[in-house]
């Protein structure tokens, strides 16, 4: 996953955009997350355009996306050097309160 994640550095510094437009970028991703979950729950057909049938993978493709920039903004907004250790130190504490809700 660490070689995944500094692949992603990488590109992310490549990318001009500023982090408002990533944002507007996340939406939209979570949008067709959220549309293809639906399309698959129903078994219906992702788009109009599509014949094929929403698949599981299908959503687990768009869910990538929805991480992708959302890791991409994390990059760019972190002054972190080591923004990986960060961001693990960060989702620990996350992981935690959601554990603790999760057994209430």
């Amino acid at each position: 996953m660490k070689e995944i994640l500094e692949k992603l550095m990488q590109i992310s510094y490549e990318k001009e955009n500023e982090i408002p437009n990533r944002f507007m970028k996340l939406i939209e991703e979570v949008g067709e997350a959220s549309q293809m979950a639906l399309a698959f729950q129903r078994n219906i057909s992702a788009s109009e355009s599509k014949k094929a049938i929403a698949t599981r993978e299908n959503v687990l493709e768009e869910l990538v996306d929805v991480l992708i920039v959302a890791f991409d903004i994390y990059i760019q907004m972190s002054d972190a050097e080591d923004w990986i250790s960060e961001l693990e130190e960060i989702m620990n504490k996350k992981l935690e309160k959601w554990q603790r809700k999760a057994t209430s």
